[in-house]
């Protein structure tokens, strides 16, 4: 006879069962019956956050390229550089370059624009149902020790009416989890046909990266030949007029000015003056002539300069791209995978509930804790999502050689965290502002996409020099543009300006709270009142979590204004510092 082994379900939140289940021993199952597979824990997502860097660099490398035919004929006239493309083998290079160029700007204006708000409001959308699933949860919880009671029969009317409510509740869950997985598999479409395009305009442009290569001169080599053309144009005009001065040595009297090279004559003699103006309207001619071809030249430098370090910035980036772009594929690959898993399990709950074995009827719930972990992990990349998410809309800014720039070894001075407007941009603000053994934020940051429309924000950041934290919180215009607030080694010659700036104590936990607190900020401001870390210690293994207000946070710090919030945190026994970010009027929980 085939038997089955009992397991307690996982005690996890809402899901949970309300007690355990009393005993764990082998029991027979009925024939035919096969017991529920929770699946295994290990995530399905790679969550990659160099993927999200590398993309955003390729976006902000391709945005810079002219977006149409028109603005790159205008930008980069075919005539100036007619003499050069002749020499390319292949023939039409300008066409092919202008072609391939505007077609990336077009592809990448259309993700930024266009993708990635679907990819956020898709992941919205699923953070959206981990709130309203708690009504569902809460029906489930109320029936379920009703269902797995092995002394009630299922012909019991409390039964059939507790399996009723508990499928009600199901078929909410069904109905998110399908109109999710419907959404995503749209998306995967879309990200694999822009991963593919993406390919091809790799080859693109590397076939014209090495074609332009060889075409055009640098632009030193333009400058040095149109310096050794004026140069010898200028010998030329000197000694015509060494030639005529030496024939007029004698002839004085009258005062001519000759204006192209900068010298008097003397003539007293009409027929003398009207040759030497002669002479002067035709050298001043041939020079303005060699001076508009030295500007041509100049212009062709500036020109070939910016074509080809745009073909560069693109030629550096985009296999990165590729790789970034079949990272994100795979993920939202893994989305749809979990939300279609989620839909089966919850699915085979009911027939599951029906089974005439009392004791087996509890084996349901198996079903649903395992669609729970597939939940958990959906929201957890889903929360990864929205956050990387918004930093691709964040493209707009030219900070690309900043971005490109490899961190410094031995870095003296470290960003360990940074937000903006209730988002972590830790990612981002590490590669912008960090300059190795200094920090050099903008006195009006703008580097970041608006995540709360019309609203003042708050950037706030936790820095590491050596074994001290240093925290920072500033207003969006507490400063004036052109201002730069600098941290460096020497907490004395940091300059933060009107800001908050200051050194961080952690703050002594409880024995039993898992977290260590370095900071926390409510709006501008940094709170050390006890009260405030109490709570926040209090919030960390209990329902709902930090309630982000003025009442919780030790008041107003910033009067008429909606805040954010920011606690930087450590693990006990790590070093890690993480963050937790929210805004004014919302609930936001530690991560388990």
């Amino acid at each position: 006879m085939a038997t089955a082994q009992v397991v307690t379900p996982k005690q996890v939140g809402p899901w949970a069962k309300a007690a355990d289940v009393a005993s764990n021993v082998m029991k027979p199952a009925p024939a035919g019956f096969v017991a529920g597979d929770p699946k295994a824990i290990a995530s399905q997502f790679i969550l990659n956050d160099q993927a999200f860097v590398d993309l955003q660099l390729y976006i902000r490398a391709a945005l810079m390229l002219p977006g149409s035919n028109v603005q790159f004929d205008m930008e980069f006239p075919e005539t100036l550089f007619r003499d050069w493309l002749a020499k390319d083998k292949k023939g039409d290079l300008y066409n092919q370059t202008k072609s391939t160029l505007v077609d990336i700007f077009a592809r990448c204006y259309n993700f930024q624009n266009n993708t990635v708000d679907r990819m956020l409001a898709f992941t919205d959308k699923l953070l959206k149902f981990s709130l309203t699933e708690d009504e569902r949860v809460a029906a489930i919880a109320k029936h379920r020790p009703v269902v797995e009671d092995e002394n009630l029969v299922l012909s019991d009317p409390k039964v059939k009416a507790a399996i009723g409510a508990i499928w009600s509740a199901c078929q909410g869950l069904i109905a998110d989890a399908s109109a999710a997985e419907a959404e995503a598999s749209k998306l995967v479409e879309v990200l694999r046909q822009f991963h593919t395009d993406t390919v091809v305009d790799a080859t693109r442009v590397e076939d014209i990266q090495r074609r332009t290569n060889a075409v055009f001169p640098s632009p030193d080599d333009i400058s040095r030949s149109a310096s050794t053309e004026y140069q010898k144009l200028h010998l030329q005009l000197k000694k015509m007029y060494d030639d005529q001065l030496e024939a007029s040595r004698r002839i004085a009297g009258a005062l001519i000015y000759i204006n192209s090279i900068g010298s008097v004559m003397y003539c007293n003699d009409k027929q003398t003056w009207d040759k030497f103006a002669e002479i002067d309207r035709s050298l001043q001619q041939t020079w303005g002539q060699a001076e508009k071809a030295h500007q041509n030249a100049i212009r062709l430098s500036a020109k070939t300069d910016s074509l080809k370090t745009m073909i560069k910035r693109i030629g550096d980036t985009i296999n990165k791209a590729i790789n970034a772009l079949d990272k994100i594929c795979k993920d939202f690959v893994s989305f749809k995978g979990e939300l279609e898993y989620i839909q089966t399990k919850i699915k085979g709950m009911k027939g599951a509930m029906e089974i005439e074995v009392e004791w087996l009827r509890g084996l349901a719930f198996a079903e649903l804790d395992a669609a729970r972990i597939s939940w958990n992990q959906v929201r957890i990349a889903a929360s990864y999502y929205r956050e990387h998410g918004v930093l691709l809309k964040n493209t707009d800014k030219e900070n690309l050689e900043a971005l490109q720039r490899p961190p410094p070894a031995g870095e003296e001075v470290e960003l360990l965290g940074a937000t903006f407007g209730g988002i972590n941009v830790t990612k981002l603000a590490i590669s912008l502002y960090s300059r190795g053994t200094s920090i050099e934020v903008p006195g009006v940051v703008r580097d970041f996409s608006d995540p709360w429309m019309n609203v003042e924000k708050t950037y706030t950041m936790l820095y590491r020099v050596g074994s001290e934290h240093r925290v920072f919180a500033s207003k969006e215009y507490a400063a004036q543009e052109s201002f730069i607030y600098t941290f460096r080694k020497d907490f004395g010659k940091s300059t933060a300006g009107s800001s908050h700036h200051s050194r961080v104590t952690p703050r002594q936990a409880p024995n039993d709270c898992p977290i260590e607190i370095l900071a926390v900020i409510w709006g501008p401001e940094k709170r050390d009142q006890q009260s405030v870390i109490d709570y926040v210690y209090r919030c960390v293994n209990n329902a709902p979590g930090i309630v982000w207000s003025n009442e919780k946070l030790g008041g107003d710090s910033w009067p008429r204004t909606q805040k954010t919030g920011v606690i930087y945190y450590r693990r006990k026994g790590t070093d890690k510092v993480q963050l937790l970010v929210g805004r004014e009027r919302e609930v936001t929980q530690f991560n388990a």
